[in-house]
């Protein structure tokens, strides 16, 4: 439906005067005819991948060095998914102090009372741009549903995890997509 000015109104995910594109982060216009509710969020690592957008029909993130898969989620077996992407096990090393910990999903680094450097997270949430998908069920690429998109970064943001929003809506049940 269209306003007198030509502005449609979108499903979640599409933007456009006319409702014809997916927003950046989101991919998969032609599955609207599928049966989908909207576009679907990219879900690009946070780590292993070099962009947030991702390729407009199949989702495909563009991946950092050395991490691959459809959303640059993996490593080799004896690598681990850094900030920095796939960084060799044997390189990695426990922060000491706050210089040495990076802090990643909006976090803050603080040194707790044990003297030992964490992450501390913020209760705000920086997800206005997104419009209705902001509120929006959003299904996290570790199999779990989530209330919103603010939710699941709290969550990310907490558990200091590679977690990204895989579909919209309630998970389906036994599906972990960060193994996709």
């Amino acid at each position: 439906m269209c306003d007198q000015f030509g502005q449609c109104r979108c499903l979640p995910g599409v933007g456009g005067n006319k409702c014809d594109h997916c927003l950046p982060g989101f991919w998969g216009l032609h599955l609207i005819a599928k049966g989908a509710s909207g576009c679907q969020p990219c879900g690009c690592s946070a780590f292993g991948s070099s962009r947030f957008d991702c390729e407009q029909s199949a989702g495909h993130c563009q991946c950092k060095p050395n991490s691959y898969g459809i959303k640059c989620d993996s490593c080799d077996p004896d690598s681990i998914l850094t900030p920095n992407g796939c960084l060799e096990k044997s390189e990695f090393r426990t922060p000491k102090d706050c210089e040495e910990l990076q802090c990643h999903h909006g976090a803050v680094c603080v040194t707790a009372s044990s003297g030992i450097p964490i992450c501390n997270c913020s209760e705000e949430c920086s997800f206005d741009h997104l419009g209705i998908v902001a509120e929006m069920t959003i299904c996290g690429s570790d199999g779990k549903t989530y209330d919103n998109m603010c939710k699941l970064q709290q969550f990310a943001c907490m558990h200091q995890l590679d977690l990204v929003p895989a579909t919209l809506g309630i998970c389906p049940q036994g599906i972990l997509y960060n193994s996709l």
